[in-house]
């Protein structure tokens, strides 16, 4: 299943490349497996989402990324804090929670 999810992750669409900050920070999402939990149909929406949220990240930060420096640890902490809140709304669990009857106070 994580080889499913690398590959699904790894595709681009044609004429649309992906940015070099968003590419690492999909990558070490992988590499973190905070793709796992994701089922396969919503990998497209959640990578999207890491895409998205790494379009925000600090100037600095996005600097560093695609500069030949290399990547400290509290960017690296940084960057993997980012794509797990980023992926939380494709966890089976956020779905139940959307799902869910709430109380009456």
């Amino acid at each position: 299943m994580h080889g499913q999810r690398i590959r699904a992750c790894l595709q681009q669409a044609e004429l649309s490349p992906v940015p070099v900050p968003a590419q690492i920070a999909i990558l070490m999402a992988l590499k973190s497996r905070l793709f796992e939990p994701v089922t396969l149909d919503r990998m497209t929406q959640a990578q999207r989402a890491v895409q998205e949220a790494a379009a925000g990240m600090p100037v600095d930060l996005a600097t560093r990324l695609v500069s030949a420096d290399k990547l400290r640890e509290e960017d690296q902490v940084a960057i993997i804090e980012l794509a797990r809140k980023a992926i939380v709304p494709f966890l089976p669990h956020a779905e139940a929670s959307k799902t869910a009857p709430t109380e009456a106070p």
